[in-house]
């Protein structure tokens, strides 16, 4: 397995460049964005990620690539002194859980995507949580779309060479008639 990680500065940074994520995202198989759990205003990630379907939506010969938002410092929810991991995300009554879904489902909102693209993570070193088991498991889920979009997206460029080569083999041709051209008027005019 390949990846190609391009980590940009946050949506309200000052370096942030919408010009680079979009032409990252139009050569990208998949996107993972990353959203702090512990931050709770997301409008600039919502503009950005906004922009950024506005932006695939205007390039009609291309497909947005699969979205996965991977939530970080989870570990920092309330109860912020509990980290007790495993956590039944699904169904548990333990506090930590409950905040856990909580979250994920306030990004799903704020961010208009499904629960089901929202993976919570904790990538505290020594306390990584939920990255082998959901994560990855939502990026191999995404693995077929992903090719897909891989494949558009060679097929566009295959298609786009080809017309430049037609376009040279055009050129040539009417380069060689334009030369052709007074010899062959001369002979008209003779005759």
């Amino acid at each position: 397995t390949q990846a190609l990680i391009f980590d940009s500065p946050g949506c309200d940074s000052e370096h942030f460049d919408q010009l680079k994520i979009q032409q990252a995202a139009l050569n990208a198989d998949l996107i993972l964005w990353v959203s702090p759990a512990n931050r709770p205003d997301r409008q600039s990630e919502r503009q950005c990620l906004d922009d950024l379907r506005t932006f695939f939506s205007t390039h009609i010969n291309r497909r947005s690539p699969p979205l996965l938002v991977a939530v970080t410092h989870i570990d920092q929810l309330r109860p912020a002194r509990v980290w007790q991991p495993p956590y039944d995300l699904v169904s548990s009554q333990e506090p930590k859980a409950i905040t856990i879904r909580a979250v994920v489902k306030a990004i799903a909102s704020d961010l208009v995507v499904s629960i089901g693209q929202v993976i919570p993570v904790c990538l505290r070193e020594g306390s990584v949580y939920n990255v082998d088991d959901a994560l990855w498991s939502a990026i191999m889920h995404h693995q077929d779309a992903a090719l897909r979009i891989r494949l558009y997206r060679c097929l566009d460029a295959k298609r786009q060479a080809e017309n430049w080569e037609k376009l040279r083999h055009q050129l040539m041709n009417a380069g060689r008639f334009l030369w052709q051209l007074p010899s062959t008027l001369g002979k008209r005019v003779d005759n």
